[in-house]
């Protein structure tokens, strides 16, 4: 039973990490990333950190 449940395992953890190889090709850096509705909290914590990096420089 557990050989079976092992393999059954291993299939799936496979087959849901090729998936992740699309969208790991795919991506890109962004300097400001727009954040939707769902991303509220990430908004949130992106202010308070930007307390703790280093001040711009006037230009």
């Amino acid at each position: 039973m557990a050989s079976a449940t092992s393999r059954l395992v291993g299939y799936y953890s496979r087959r849901d990490v090729a998936q992740d190889f699309r969208v790991w090709r795919r991506r890109e850096y962004l300097q400001h990333p727009k954040i939707n509705g769902d991303d509220s909290p990430f908004g949130a914590y992106r202010l308070w950190a930007r307390q703790f990096y280093p001040p711009k420089d006037p230009a």
